[in-house]
């Protein structure tokens, strides 16, 4: 993947500036302390959790409308008797193989909203709001893009290698964006430690039985393609 001239890329100088590595100090060894990926800008006066809440509530919305909506439906979803979570999942727009054959193809994209278990919804959320600051890079257009693309190149490919009939889950898009981060990792040479727990913990879930792989592979791979695209264009 090409890296971007300092002449393609609005804000190049202001971007460049918030990533460079910071200076080493006398004694430590070179490359021990590096910024990673986009920088928080943070207001001053405030504790750095504090700070970190506040950039993630102005700098992200899309991130955050995601989030508020996969806390709703999940709210929705678990409303009644567990004995119909699943039915309630389908009429709130989880992947169901029949109906997406008989022309709902909208679930391809909804499904990401919805959730079942309360640790499955949590890791995802968590999962987000780690990888938010890509948001700031790619623009809020571009970010709804890459996520919601993922879920649907996820849910494309579970529909064509899977024979699973229902499933929920952000997992596709989330891929999509540890994939897109991935890209600008090699493009940028950013450090890997923001999202190494993110990583992992997907990792382990991916071998979990009941799991959807193909739809993290399909989500990854539109990522990768989403972001070279980006930086194509950009």
């Amino acid at each position: 993947m090409r890296k971007l001239p300092a002449a393609d890329f609005d804000g190049w100088e202001d971007f460049r500036e918030r990533n460079r590595p910071e200076p080493v100090k006398e004694g430590q060894p070179e490359g021990k302390k590096q910024r990673i990926g986009p920088e928080k800008e943070m207001p001053a006066g405030t504790d750095k959790k504090q700070r970190g809440k506040n950039m993630f509530m102005e700098k992200t919305p899309v991130a955050l409308a995601v989030l508020a909506a996969c806390a709703v439906v999940f709210i929705l979803i678990n409303s009644g008797p567990d004995s119909g979570r699943i039915s309630r999942a389908v009429k709130y727009g989880c992947y169901d193989r029949a109906l997406i054959y008989e022309g709902q193809w909208w679930r391809m994209v909804t499904v990401g909203f919805t959730h079942i278990q309360p640790w499955h919804l949590a890791m995802n959320l968590y999962a987000l709001y780690n990888m938010s600051s890509l948001e700031r890079y790619f623009g809020h257009g571009w970010f709804a893009l890459l996520l919601l693309g993922a879920v649907a190149g996820g849910s494309i490919a579970e529909y064509l290698f899977s024979g699973i009939r229902w499933s929920v889950g952000l997992s596709g898009g989330l891929y999509g964006l540890m994939a897109a981060y991935l890209v600008l990792v090699l493009s940028y040479h950013w450090s890997l430690r923001g999202i190494l727990v993110t990583i992992g913990i997907n990792l382990v879930i991916n071998f979990m039985p009941g799991i959807a792989w193909q739809a993290h592979l399909g989500g990854a791979v539109t990522g990768m393609l989403l972001t070279g695209l980006f930086l194509r264009l950009h």
